[in-house]
């Protein structure tokens, strides 16, 4: 389990981490998708390490869509361990939003970042992908947003967990602006 690793990681990068969620916002079997705005490499863990406890534990287990560049190697054994899946049709492994529609069935939480790589606040637009999946999973999106600001040397972050919205009827951009409307929770690291 990641989260007691990540509340002990967490207090050197994350200056602040807000959750508006409480567990009473989750119901038995929802479904949902965690979307954030996505400014670093460790931006999940974090968002992770945000949620309350009894949250986290209700939302397990979690699965990731990962860039397919990352499945190579020594480190594609690690992802796969840890949850993540190919984003886009992959060779040998099952991906992209299809295997996340059936993931969600079982029930499993799913983590999107609806740019679809590292950008700057707002630089980036969304993907589809975040629509199509919760359009036809009928699910519920998590906003998360994180906050990267460089002081000195170091570069520290704010991370933001909103409570759940309806995505049925929402585009791929009204899900990410909910992620850039949680920007007002964020504190000046």
């Amino acid at each position: 389990m990641l989260w007691p690793v990540v509340q002990i990681l967490s207090p050197l990068l994350v200056r602040r981490s807000t959750s508006l969620l409480e567990p009473s916002d989750i119901r038995p079997a929802q479904r949902i998708i965690i979307s954030s705005n996505h400014q670093c490499r460790i931006d999940h863990f974090l968002i992770l390490g945000a949620l309350p406890w009894k949250v986290y534990l209700q939302l397990m287990p979690y699965r990731y869509f990962t860039a397919n560049g990352l499945f190579i190697g020594p480190i594609k054994p690690i992802l796969l361990a840890c949850g993540s899946f190919p984003a886009r049709k992959h060779d040998s492994l099952p991906s992209g939003v299809k295997l996340a529609h059936r993931l969600l069935d079982l029930p499993q939480t799913i983590f999107i970042f609806p740019e679809g790589k590292r950008s700057q606040w707002r630089q980036r637009p969304a993907r589809s992908g975040v629509a199509v999946l919760a359009q036809a999973a009928e699910c519920d999106i998590l906003p998360a947003s994180v906050l990267w600001r460089k002081r000195g040397w170091f570069r520290q972050c704010s991370v933001v967990v909103g409570r759940p919205v309806p995505a049925s009827d929402l585009s791929a951009d009204e899900i990410l602006e909910l992620s850039f409307k949680l920007g007002e929770h964020h504190t000046r690291p």
